[in-house]
Protein backbone atom coordinates (compact mmCIF):
# COMPACT_ATOMS: atom_id res chain seq x y z
CA UNK A 1 0.00 0.00 0.00
CA UNK A 2 2.57 2.38 0.53
CA UNK A 3 4.33 1.27 -2.49
CA UNK A 4 1.50 2.16 -4.65
CA UNK A 5 0.75 5.42 -2.32
CA UNK A 6 4.30 6.67 -3.33
CA UNK A 7 3.75 5.45 -6.94
CA UNK A 8 0.90 7.77 -6.97
CA UNK A 9 2.96 10.70 -6.07
CA UNK A 10 1.25 10.71 -2.91
CA UNK A 11 3.53 13.47 -0.69
CA UNK A 12 3.48 11.85 3.13
CA UNK A 13 3.97 8.06 3.12
CA UNK A 14 3.87 6.41 6.69
CA UNK A 15 4.07 2.71 7.31
CA UNK A 16 2.02 1.79 10.79
CA UNK A 17 1.85 -1.35 12.90
CA UNK A 18 -1.58 -1.97 14.83
CA UNK A 19 -2.01 0.78 17.57
CA UNK A 20 0.31 3.30 16.08
CA UNK A 21 -1.64 6.55 16.25
CA UNK A 22 -0.74 8.62 12.90
CA UNK A 23 -1.47 12.76 12.80
CA UNK A 24 -2.14 14.27 9.84
CA UNK A 25 -1.25 17.97 9.55
CA UNK A 26 -0.59 20.47 6.72
CA UNK A 27 3.04 21.21 7.56
CA UNK A 28 3.86 17.53 8.63
CA UNK A 29 2.02 15.66 6.62
CA UNK A 30 1.55 11.93 8.00
CA UNK A 31 3.31 11.42 11.06
CA UNK A 32 3.26 8.55 13.53
CA UNK A 33 3.02 9.97 17.50
CA UNK A 34 2.93 7.29 19.72
CA UNK A 35 0.89 4.26 20.15
CA UNK A 36 -2.77 3.28 21.73
CA UNK A 37 -4.00 0.56 22.51
CA UNK A 38 -4.40 -1.97 20.50
CA UNK A 39 -5.47 -6.05 20.25
CA UNK A 40 -8.69 -7.83 20.11
CA UNK A 41 -11.77 -6.65 22.29
CA UNK A 42 -14.49 -8.68 23.43
CA UNK A 43 -18.10 -7.87 24.40
CA UNK A 44 -19.69 -8.72 27.81
CA UNK A 45 -23.04 -7.56 28.49
CA UNK A 46 -22.44 -4.07 28.76
CA UNK A 47 -18.35 -4.05 29.01
CA UNK A 48 -15.83 -4.66 26.56
CA UNK A 49 -12.71 -6.79 27.99
CA UNK A 50 -9.37 -7.08 26.28
CA UNK A 51 -8.86 -10.87 24.98
CA UNK A 52 -5.63 -10.55 27.66
CA UNK A 53 -7.72 -9.39 30.59
CA UNK A 54 -7.33 -11.03 34.04
CA UNK A 55 -10.74 -11.36 34.19
CA UNK A 56 -10.80 -13.75 30.70
CA UNK A 57 -7.41 -15.69 32.12
CA UNK A 58 -9.37 -16.87 35.48
CA UNK A 59 -12.51 -17.68 33.00
CA UNK A 60 -10.54 -19.91 30.89
CA UNK A 61 -8.68 -21.34 34.28
CA UNK A 62 -11.81 -22.32 35.82
CA UNK A 63 -13.33 -23.81 32.14
CA UNK A 64 -10.50 -26.01 31.96
CA UNK A 65 -9.90 -27.03 35.91
CA UNK A 66 -12.52 -25.65 37.56
CA UNK A 67 -12.57 -23.66 41.05
CA UNK A 68 -11.09 -24.51 44.51
CA UNK A 69 -12.43 -22.04 47.17
CA UNK A 70 -10.30 -22.33 50.65
CA UNK A 71 -11.81 -21.02 54.10
CA UNK A 72 -9.30 -20.50 57.04
CA UNK A 73 -10.24 -20.14 60.29
CA UNK A 74 -8.07 -18.07 62.26
CA UNK A 75 -7.90 -16.43 65.44
CA UNK A 76 -5.69 -13.27 65.93
CA UNK A 77 -3.00 -14.75 66.78
CA UNK A 78 -3.09 -17.29 64.15
CA UNK A 79 -3.87 -20.28 65.92
CA UNK A 80 -6.72 -22.56 63.90
CA UNK A 81 -9.82 -22.55 65.12
CA UNK A 82 -11.32 -25.12 63.24
CA UNK A 83 -11.04 -27.55 60.50
CA UNK A 84 -10.42 -25.09 57.16
CA UNK A 85 -13.44 -25.64 54.61
CA UNK A 86 -12.75 -26.83 51.25
CA UNK A 87 -15.74 -25.72 48.36
CA UNK A 88 -14.84 -27.30 44.83
CA UNK A 89 -16.92 -26.13 42.07
CA UNK A 90 -16.02 -28.08 38.43
CA UNK A 91 -13.25 -29.73 40.09
CA UNK A 92 -12.89 -33.38 38.88
CA UNK A 93 -11.50 -35.53 41.74
CA UNK A 94 -10.47 -39.23 41.61
CA UNK A 95 -12.83 -39.94 45.18
CA UNK A 96 -13.48 -43.90 43.27
CA UNK A 97 -9.78 -44.75 42.15
CA UNK A 98 -10.40 -47.95 39.30
CA UNK A 99 -6.37 -48.68 38.49
CA UNK A 100 -5.79 -49.55 34.42
CA UNK A 101 -3.80 -52.41 35.98
CA UNK A 102 -7.00 -53.86 37.07
CA UNK A 103 -8.51 -54.64 33.01
CA UNK A 104 -5.16 -56.35 31.77
CA UNK A 105 -6.00 -59.93 31.37
CA UNK A 106 -4.28 -62.07 33.53
CA UNK A 107 -3.63 -65.87 33.61
CA UNK A 108 -2.62 -66.34 29.80
CA UNK A 109 -0.29 -68.98 30.66
CA UNK A 110 -2.03 -70.58 32.62
CA UNK A 111 -5.22 -71.66 30.07
CA UNK A 112 -7.99 -70.87 28.87
CA UNK A 113 -10.11 -71.61 32.11
CA UNK A 114 -7.71 -69.32 34.19
CA UNK A 115 -7.94 -66.18 32.04
CA UNK A 116 -11.79 -66.13 31.81
CA UNK A 117 -12.19 -66.54 35.52
CA UNK A 118 -9.53 -63.81 36.01
CA UNK A 119 -11.19 -61.74 33.35
CA UNK A 120 -14.82 -62.38 35.69
CA UNK A 121 -13.23 -61.72 39.13
CA UNK A 122 -11.77 -58.38 37.64
CA UNK A 123 -14.92 -57.30 36.16
CA UNK A 124 -16.79 -57.73 39.24
CA UNK A 125 -14.04 -56.04 41.94
CA UNK A 126 -15.26 -52.72 43.85
CA UNK A 127 -13.22 -49.61 43.35
CA UNK A 128 -11.26 -48.55 46.21
CA UNK A 129 -12.10 -45.57 47.83
CA UNK A 130 -9.65 -43.08 48.41
CA UNK A 131 -9.99 -40.60 51.19
CA UNK A 132 -11.86 -37.32 50.59
CA UNK A 133 -10.32 -34.85 48.44
CA UNK A 134 -11.46 -31.68 50.12
CA UNK A 135 -10.48 -33.64 53.77
CA UNK A 136 -6.91 -34.26 52.15
CA UNK A 137 -6.83 -30.84 50.59
CA UNK A 138 -7.72 -29.11 54.09
CA UNK A 139 -5.40 -31.30 56.08
CA UNK A 140 -2.21 -29.71 53.45
CA UNK A 141 -3.97 -26.13 53.77
CA UNK A 142 -3.42 -26.52 57.82
CA UNK A 143 -0.40 -28.08 57.55
CA UNK A 144 1.01 -25.00 55.90
CA UNK A 145 -0.14 -22.70 58.34
CA UNK A 146 0.92 -24.23 61.29
CA UNK A 147 4.84 -24.12 59.58
CA UNK A 148 4.90 -20.22 59.37
CA UNK A 149 6.58 -18.62 62.06
CA UNK A 150 4.05 -16.94 65.20
CA UNK A 151 5.11 -13.25 62.89
CA UNK A 152 3.83 -14.83 59.96
CA UNK A 153 0.48 -16.55 60.80
CA UNK A 154 -0.43 -13.53 61.90
CA UNK A 155 -0.19 -11.70 58.18
CA UNK A 156 -3.36 -12.19 56.19
CA UNK A 157 -1.22 -11.95 53.16
CA UNK A 158 1.19 -14.54 54.22
CA UNK A 159 -1.14 -17.09 55.33
CA UNK A 160 -2.80 -17.07 51.76
CA UNK A 161 0.74 -17.21 50.07
CA UNK A 162 1.58 -20.10 52.29
CA UNK A 163 -1.76 -21.95 51.41
CA UNK A 164 -1.82 -21.28 48.13
CA UNK A 165 1.76 -22.24 47.19
CA UNK A 166 1.17 -25.24 49.70
CA UNK A 167 -2.72 -26.52 47.50
CA UNK A 168 -0.69 -25.84 44.56
CA UNK A 169 1.42 -28.42 44.62
CA UNK A 170 -1.57 -30.85 46.60
CA UNK A 171 -3.48 -30.20 43.23
CA UNK A 172 -0.48 -30.78 40.40
CA UNK A 173 -0.43 -34.67 42.83
CA UNK A 174 -4.17 -35.07 42.23
CA UNK A 175 -5.77 -33.63 39.26
CA UNK A 176 -5.16 -33.53 35.94
CA UNK A 177 -5.70 -29.84 34.82
CA UNK A 178 -5.24 -26.69 37.48
CA UNK A 179 -7.86 -25.13 38.52
CA UNK A 180 -7.93 -21.67 40.27
CA UNK A 181 -7.69 -21.43 43.86
CA UNK A 182 -8.59 -18.42 45.90
CA UNK A 183 -8.25 -18.40 49.96
CA UNK A 184 -10.47 -16.35 52.66
CA UNK A 185 -8.69 -15.94 55.96
CA UNK A 186 -11.49 -15.55 58.83
CA UNK A 187 -9.83 -14.34 62.05
CA UNK A 188 -11.83 -14.27 65.25
CA UNK A 189 -10.89 -11.91 68.22
CA UNK A 190 -11.21 -14.95 70.70
CA UNK A 191 -8.01 -14.12 73.18
CA UNK A 192 -5.46 -16.91 73.18
CA UNK A 193 -6.29 -18.39 76.77
CA UNK A 194 -9.85 -18.29 76.15
CA UNK A 195 -12.06 -20.87 73.61
CA UNK A 196 -14.63 -18.03 74.06
CA UNK A 197 -15.77 -15.87 70.42
CA UNK A 198 -16.42 -12.35 70.36
CA UNK A 199 -17.67 -10.98 67.22
CA UNK A 200 -15.54 -12.17 64.60
CA UNK A 201 -13.79 -10.28 61.69
CA UNK A 202 -13.49 -11.78 58.35
CA UNK A 203 -10.01 -10.46 55.82
CA UNK A 204 -10.13 -12.14 52.67
CA UNK A 205 -7.50 -12.44 49.73
CA UNK A 206 -6.94 -13.98 46.19
CA UNK A 207 -3.87 -15.29 44.83
CA UNK A 208 -1.12 -13.12 44.37
CA UNK A 209 -0.33 -14.11 41.06
CA UNK A 210 -1.76 -14.14 37.25
CA UNK A 211 -3.83 -17.18 36.52
CA UNK A 212 -0.91 -17.40 33.50
CA UNK A 213 1.37 -17.61 36.51
CA UNK A 214 -0.53 -20.37 38.37
CA UNK A 215 -1.16 -22.18 35.07
CA UNK A 216 2.41 -22.17 34.42
CA UNK A 217 3.64 -23.23 38.09
CA UNK A 218 1.13 -26.07 37.63
CA UNK A 219 2.50 -27.33 35.14
CA UNK A 220 6.36 -26.74 36.43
Amino acid sequence: HARLAESCQVPSVVVTRNGDAVQITEEKGSTIEGAATAGRWLFDGLYMLSEESQTLMERRLMQRGGMVVVVAFLNQFGEIEKDFKIMLSGVVTSDFEIPLGSFAHRGRSEGRGTKTKSRQKNRTAAPRREPDFSARASEHAMKAVEELSDDHVTQDELVVEKILRALKRFCRQHLANPPLIQVVVCRSESSAESSSESSSESSSASSAESPADSLENFND
